[in-house]
């Protein structure tokens, strides 16, 4: 290991760094203003792409703007995934809450015997966690509805279960089903969404990954996940490899489909997706023609993505030549 001796350098050096590496900044004072405000750093992970094999140079006419776009591309990825998360989130803290509820009473969660043994599960520490989130130890931290209760009831200490679905993160809900012990409150959860329990449990805990990711605004378009969500059957083929953001789409698209009954996410997907500055197939592992899946139940009306255009384009030019092909042996033949 050796010591770090980089040193810190103006939006100037930095700009005029870049330039030197062969990037084209026609818009100076609008690029200045650009790392005034989102760092060096940050926007280095999206220069990557636009950069020569194994080298800091970039491809040739490379602009400012290019990287800017993808860097814009992200961002909205990152919202459109949130739109997403926010619906899956709530609809399946609601199903745990309604279902564990009314087999187990309101304060089910309060019952260590409703729970498994785990090292990254302590039923009493998970009660703390409670009190602190619901304002129990400090009334300012409380809603309306939260305060209403701790000033009204003596018993239980806490709330009912449905009054803390909004104070508790999707992780912790996450790992809250994972250790419930109870497999028929699970399997009748995990049914409303056509899952068996283990593979809500995986895909509750990607979720919660992807989440972070975004509310981090962390890049997410070309990233390789680490937490990979379990592969189910019916669309097996779809989530292999389940590393990629289209996998991650699609165990987004599949529950969306069980909580809403008219999705237009994939609708907006397509459209994000067909403005992708970069090949979507190689960094994001979006399949050519993936929206011409009925699983997706895109719109027709939805912009065809330019490489499912490309590539459509040169089968049938393929076949076009084929067809002459045989055409001009039959006169041949003749």
């Amino acid at each position: 290991m050796v010591a770090f001796t980089k040193p810190s350098l103006s939006i100037d050096a930095q700009l005029t760094l870049l330039m030197s590496r062969g990037l084209q900044v026609p818009d100076y004072p609008r690029a200045k203003r650009y790392f005034t405000f989102i760092n060096y750093y940050r926007l280095g992970g999206y220069f990557l792409p636009f950069c020569l094999a194994a080298s800091h140079n970039f491809k040739q006419n490379t602009s400012f703007d290019d990287v800017l776009n993808l860097y814009i591309f992200d961002r909205q990825l990152r919202l459109l995934s949130m739109d997403a998360i926010e619906r899956i989130e709530i609809g399946v803290r609601t199903a745990i809450i309604n279902v564990m509820s009314n087999n187990h009473g309101a304060h089910w969660y309060m019952d260590s015997r409703l729970f498994s043994y785990h090292y990254k599960f302590n039923h009493n520490d998970f009660l703390e966690q409670v009190k602190n989130e619901s304002g129990y130890h400090n009334p300012r931290k409380r809603g309306p509805s939260l305060n209403h209760y701790y000033t009204k009831y003596t018993y239980p200490a806490l709330p009912p279960s449905w009054m803390i679905g909004d104070i508790l993160s999707l992780g912790t809900w996450s790992i809250i089903f994972e250790r419930i012990n109870c497999a028929k409150s699970k399997k009748e959860v995990a049914s409303l969404f056509s899952l068996r329990h283990p593979q809500l449990s995986s895909w509750m805990h990607a979720l919660s990954f992807i989440r972070n990711i975004c509310a981090h605004h962390s890049k997410l378009w070309d990233r390789i996940f680490t937490v990979k969500p379990e592969i189910i059957p019916p669309i097996s083929t779809l989530m292999t490899p389940n590393t990629t953001f289209f996998a991650y789409s699609v165990m987004m698209n599949y529950m969306l489909t069980h909580i809403t009954n008219a999705p237009t996410w994939s609708d907006r997907l397509c459209n994000l997706i067909a403005s992708c500055p970069l090949d979507s197939q190689i960094h994001m592992g979006f399949p050519v023609g993936w929206h011409l899946n009925p699983f997706w139940r895109i719109s027709p009306t939805a912009p065809v993505p330019p490489a499912a255009v490309r590539k459509r384009s040169q089968a049938q030019k393929r076949i076009c030549a084929m067809i002459t092909a045989k055409k001009r042996a039959r006169r041949a033949c003749r």
